[in-house]
C-alpha cells in the first residue's frame, strides 16, 4: 500500500511539471549590504562622496559572504545642495545605501566653503588654532581645503604659557600612514603671522605648519617669531612636499637634529620668491632658506640675509642640495659659520649616478667660516655648480676654496673676488680637487674647473708649505680659467708656477680687463636676458659680472679691482 501511494505521488509531481535542478552546485549574488560605514559622512556643498573605510559586503545563494572592493562599486551621490543625504550603491543589479550623509551650506568653523573659488576664511587667532587641531586629530573634513587669511594674526596667546611652555602646536603632524598631514591649500593673502612660539627641542617637523604633503601649498604668507624643534624645522614649515611660493620668515629658528631652515626645514617640489631674515641655527643640514632640498625639489628667487650656523652641511640659502634637486636664482648676505662642508650659498651639493644637485645663477656677498670643505659658494660638491660669485671672505682649515671648498663635481662660470685663508689645500676658485670611486676603486668621477675667475686680492696658507696650493685650485681638471695677476700669496707656495688657462694658476689678466664683458665671453660665458644668458655686465658702481635680474650692486667694488 505504501509503496503505491509512492508511485502516485510521483506521476503527480511529474504532471505538476517540476523538475530537478540541471545545475545545483550554481552560487548566485542574493544582496549587498553596507556592514562598515564610511569615515566621513559630513560634507560640504560639492564635495565628492569619499568611500574611505566603508565596507560593502556581498551575500550569496550559498550563505557565503565576501567584501567588494570600492573600485567595483557604482555610487551615486547628490551634494549640490545642503541637506541630509543618502547614497545609492550598486554592484551586479543588486543595491544599498548609505544613509545619514550631511551636506551643509555653512561650516560650523570657518566661512566660506573650503573650495578654490570659496576658501575658508581665517581671521583670528583661534580659527588658526581649530584649523590646527582639526588636521591633528586626522579630520578629513579640513586637511585638504582651502584656506585663506583675510586679516594679520597674532599667536601671542598660543606662546610662552601655552601647550606646558612649548607653545604651538603646528598644523599637520608626521605619524603612520600620513593620517595627520595637511595637504590643503593656504593662501596667507599677503598677511603675516606673528608671535609664533615653539619651544620642543624633540619635536620634529616644527613650524607654523608641521608636516605638508600629498601636494599641499603655501603661498603668499609671512611668518615672525621663535621656532625651535628637533628635525625638519622651518618658520613656515617643518617639511612640506608641495609647492611653497611667495613666503617669508622673519623667524629666529633652531633645530638640535636636521634639516633646519629658515622658512623651510625641508622641501621637495617648488620653491618660489621665498626669503627669510631672521638668524637659523641646527646641527646638520642647515640653510638660510630651506635646511635641505630634496630629489625633486627646487629653490628658484629665493634669499637670506640672517646669520646661519651648524654643525656638518651648513649653507647660506641651503644646507643640503639632493641629486635631482636645484637652486637657481637665488642669494645670501649674511654670515655662515660651521664645521664641515659650510658654503655660502649651499653646504653640500650631492650627486648620483644619472642626476646632480645644480646650484646655478647664485652669489653670496657675506663671510664664511668653517674647518673642512668651506667655500664661497658650496663646501662640498657633488653635483655641478654654475654661474656664480662670491664677493666676501672665507677662512677655514683644509679644502678651502673661494667657490667651492672640496670638488668631485663640476664647477664653471664663476668668479671669486674675496680674501682666502686656509691652513691647507687651499684655491681661489676651489680648495681641493678630488675624484670618487666606486667599491673596486675606479673612479667614477673627478672634479672639474672650467672657465673660472679668480679675482681675490690675497690667498693664504697659515701652515705647512706645500704645493698644495692655487690661484685656481690646489690642482687642476679643467680648462678656460682665468686669475688677476697682482693676486698675493700669503704663506705657501709661490701661486705664479702654473699659469695658463689650464694651469693651476690660471691665464694673468688685470685690472682693466676684470671689467670687460670680453674677458668673460672669451671664455665662454653668455651675457643676455634669461637663465640661460643671465650675465650683464655691472649695475650701478659695481664694475664686475652680475645677473640679468639684479637691479642694485651686491657689494661696494672691491678695492683691488677698483
Amino acid at each position: 500500500m505504501k509503496k503505491n501511494l509512492l508511485t502516485a505521488a510521483i506521476v503527480i509531481l511529474a504532471m505538476m511539471g517540476c523538475k530537478k535542478d540541471p545545475n545545483p552546485d550554481t552560487v548566485t549574488l542574493s544582496s549587498i549590504a553596507v556592514t562598515t560605514q564610511p569615515t566621513k559622512k559630513t560634507y560640504m556643498v560639492g564635495d565628492v562622496f569619499d568611500p574611505a573605510g566603508m565596507v560593502v559586503t556581498a551575500t550569496y545563494s550559498d550563505k557565503s559572504t565576501a567584501a567588494i572592493p570600492n573600485s567595483s562599486l557604482t555610487i551615486t551621490a547628490d551634494f549640490a545642495s545642503a541637506g541630509t543625504k543618502t547614497v545609492t550603491i550598486a554592484y551586479e543589479g543588486k543595491t544599498t545605501t548609505v544613509t545619514g550623509i550631511t551636506v551643509s551650506l555653512i561650516d560650523p568653523n570657518f566661512a566660506g566653503a573650503g573650495t578654490n573659488d570659496k576658501p575658508f576664511e581665517i581671521e583670528t587667532p583661534e580659527q588658526l588654532a581649530k584649523l590646527a587641531q582639526l588636521v591633528n586629530v586626522g579630520n578629513a573634513n579640513y586637511r585638504d581645503k582651502y584656506y585663506k587669511l583675510t586679516a594679520d594674526i597674532d599667536l601671542s596667546y598660543y606662546g610662552e604659557e601655552w601647550n606646558d611652555g612649548k607653545g604651538w602646536i603646528p598644523i599637520g603632524k608626521r605619524e603612520e600612514y600620513s593620517a595627520y598631514d595637511f595637504y590643503g591649500h593656504f593662501d596667507g593673502n599677503n598677511h603675516k603671522v606673528s608671535g609664533l612660539y615653539i619651544n620642543d627641542s624633540n619635536l620634529d617637523y616644527a613650524g607654523l605648519f608641521g608636516f605638508i604633503s600629498g601636494g599641499g601649498t603655501v603661498k603668499n604668507l609671512g611668518v615672525d617669531g621663535n621656532v625651535t624643534g628637533g628635525n625638519s624645522v622651518g618658520g613656515v614649515a617643518g617639511f612640506i612636499y608641495g609647492n611653497i611660493t611667495n613666503c617669508y620668515s622673519m623667524a629666529t629658528v633652531n633645530g638640535s637634529g636636521m634639516h633646519i631652515g629658515g622658512v623651510v626645514g625641508y622641501v621637495d617640489v617648488n620653491m618660489t620668491n621665498c626669503y627669510a631674515t631672521g638668524a637659523v641655527s641646527g646641527d646638520n643640514r642647515v640653510g638660510g632658506v630651506v635646511g635641505t632640498v630634496g630629489y625633486s625639489g627646487s629653490l628658484t628667487n629665493c634669499y637670506s640675509t640672517g646669520a646661519v650656523s651648524g654643525d656638518d652641511t651648513v649653507g647660506g640659502v641651503a644646507g643640503w642640495v639632493l641629486w635631482g634637486g636645484s637652486v637657481t636664482n637665488c642669494y645670501a648676505t649674511g654670515e655662515v659659520n660651521g664645521n664641515r662642508s659650510v658654503g655660502g650659498v649651499a653646504g653640500f651639493i650631492s650627486a648620483d649616478d644619472s642626476d646632480d644637485g645644480i646650484v646655478t645663477n647664485c652669489y653670496f656677498t657675506g663671510t664664511v667660516s668653517g674647518t673642512d670643505d668651506v667655500g664661497g659658494i658650496a663646501g662640498f660638491v657633488y653635483g655641478s655648480v654654475t654661474n656664480c660669485y662670491f664677493t666676501g671672505a672665507i677662512n677655514g682649515n683644509y679644502g678651502v676654496g673661494g667657490a667651492v671648498g672640496r670638488l668631485a663635481g663640476s664647477i664653471r662660470n664663476c668668479y671669486v673676488t674675496g680674501a682666502v685663508s686656509g691652513s691647507g689645500a687651499v684655491g681661489g676658485v676651489v680648495g681641493v680637487v678630488v675624484s670618487s670611486y666606486d667599491g673596486l676603486g675606479i673612479v667614477v668621477k673627478s672634479g672639474s674647473v672650467n672657465n673660472c675667475a679668480a679675482l681675490n686680492p690675497t690667498i693664504e696658507r697659515t701652515s705647512d708649505i706645500y704645493t698644495n696650493f692655487g690661484r685656481i685650485a690646489n690642482s687642476i681638471i679643467g680648462s678656460g680659467n682665468v686669475a688677476f695677476e697682482d693676486m698675493q700669496s700669503l704663506g705657501g707656495a709661490p701661486i705664479n708656477t702654473d699659469i695658463g688657462t689650464n694651469g693651476k694658476d690660471g691665464e694673468d689678466i688685470t685690472v682693466v680687463q676684470a671689467k670687460q664683458q670680453a674677458t668673460y665671453a672669451n671664455i665662454g660665458w653668455e651675457f643676455g636676458n634669461s637663465d640661460t644668458t643671465p650675465w650683464k655686465m655691472g649695475v650701478g658702481t659695481y664694475g664686475l659680472p652680475v645677473f640679468y635680474w639684479q637691479t642694485t650692486a651686491p657689494a661696494a667694488m672691491p678695492a683691488h679691482l677698483e
